[in-house]
């Protein structure tokens, strides 16, 4: 097995790949954060909906009307 750590470049080499890696996943953890809020408000509109959607069986199935 080589150790990078031996040679200059490859020492410089690991190092940028692990300050890439490390930027893709900050990177990544910022989208998540961007993205999450929209995401559970769109989840909690649909639940709504089905909700609604239930109720109105629940109501038409029992006999009585909706107008």
């Amino acid at each position: 097995m080589h150790d990078r750590a031996a040679k200059p470049a490859g020492a410089v080499k690991s190092a940028a790949a692990v300050t890439i890696e490390i930027m893709i996943l900050l990177n990544t953890d910022l989208r998540i954060t961007q993205v999450k809020p929209r995401v559970e408000e769109s989840v909690q509109g649909v639940e709504a909906q089905l909700a609604m959607k239930l109720k109105l069986r629940s109501i038409n199935e029992s006999g009585t009307r909706t107008c």
